[in-house]
């Protein structure tokens, strides 16, 4: 663990590192330094100018999306499918933390922004995570499920990218769900257990792909192309945007990997926990500040995350849920 805690600077210590975030732009990376063995894939959902036209002009049924796609000069082995509602998504390769992942979700990003494709306001970008890194541990698993229903709304207020704001549909297809998990701690020694349908039927913000407990510690070959060695995040904004799909994945992996590490501070865990009275002490040292000291090792990680969180530093009082920040990325 780092030992400079950015959640232990004074009142004015915060104030005066929020200052200089402003002058700090989140780069794109060709390495995150997430461990060789970790695993992860997102899921690229989007609409394009010109498909709806395109579908409607087919009369037999087949894969529209790719078809489309394959038309304007898409030649990526990244899988292509139809989505609700004329969207269009790409599901990654199961990939790691090098510098192909990068480059190639850079590519691939540019040809469908070069192309006329854009963020429709409702849709998501999902990020999954090999559940490999937990190494079917109940221990490890507990700690991640204590900390998601701790830190939620952090982490929902981060993932929502661009926007201040979650897209309208949220709560239909991603809702909050920490009620549901922290029920679920209390309940993973009887393997056998079922898990809540709201964690398992793509709904919430946390879609753990399994119906028993039994099945939370257990994977096969952590490269096969098997959703069920997964936990997927539903909760972020869709977005084409790299600098965020970058910094979203670099907030999971480095959250589920930090969660297995001895050093973990697992008694404040706990104490944050089991003790609802201890939101009033959240709140008070600032709860983006005390999650970037509980997972990230370095204080780069940690200003790319509070970036993010904080966007342009500003909180306009609006209903309108696609009012984006000014650039906080390069």
């Amino acid at each position: 663990m780092n030992k400079y805690l950015l959640s232990s600077l004074s009142h004015l210590g915060k104030k005066s590192l929020i200052k200089d975030l402003r002058d700090f732009y989140i780069p794109y990376r060709s390495t995150l330094n997430i461990a060789g063995n970790n695993t992860f894939g997102c899921e690229i959902e989007f609409k394009m100018q010109g498909y709806e036209k395109f579908v409607q002009s087919k009369d037999e049924e087949s894969n529209y999306a790719l078809n489309y796609l394959e038309n304007k000069g898409y030649n990526y082995s990244w899988y292509v499918t139809c989505e609700e509602n004329n969207h269009l998504e790409i599901v990654s390769d199961v990939l790691t933390d090098c510098e192909d992942t990068w480059n190639k979700l850079d590519d691939i990003l540019s040809f469908l922004i070069s192309n006329g494709a854009y963020y429709s306001g409702v849709c998501g970008a999902h990020v999954h995570v090999g559940k490999q890194i937990l190494q079917g541990k109940k221990d490890n698993w507990e700690k991640f499920l204590m900390f998601w229903s701790v830190f939620e709304d952090v982490i929902i207020k981060f993932t929502n990218g661009e926007e201040y704001a979650e897209r309208p549909n949220f709560n239909a297809l991603s809702k909050r769900c920490a009620n549901e998990v922290r029920s679920l701690v209390g309940n993973l020694d009887d393997k056998l257990n079922a898990i809540d349908v709201n964690l398992y039927n793509k709904m919430s913000s946390l879609n753990l792909n399994t119906t028993r407990v039994k099945f939370l510690f257990s994977h096969d070959d952590s490269n096969s192309y098997n959703v069920q060695n997964t936990v997927e995040f539903r909760s972020p904004n869709g977005t084409l945007n790299k600098v965020i799909w970058q910094n979203n994945i670099n907030f999971f992996c480095k959250m589920m990997q930090a969660l297995c590490d001895d050093d973990f501070d697992l008694d404040l865990l706990y104490y944050l926990f089991y003790e609802d009275e201890n939101k009033d002490y959240v709140k008070k040292i600032g709860a983006a500040f005390l999650l970037s000291d509980l997972i990230f090792t370095n204080e780069f990680d940690k200003f790319c995350f509070l970036r993010q969180y904080y966007k342009d530093f500003n909180d306009p009082k609006t209903n309108d849920t696609l009012i984006k920040s000014s650039k906080f990325w390069r």
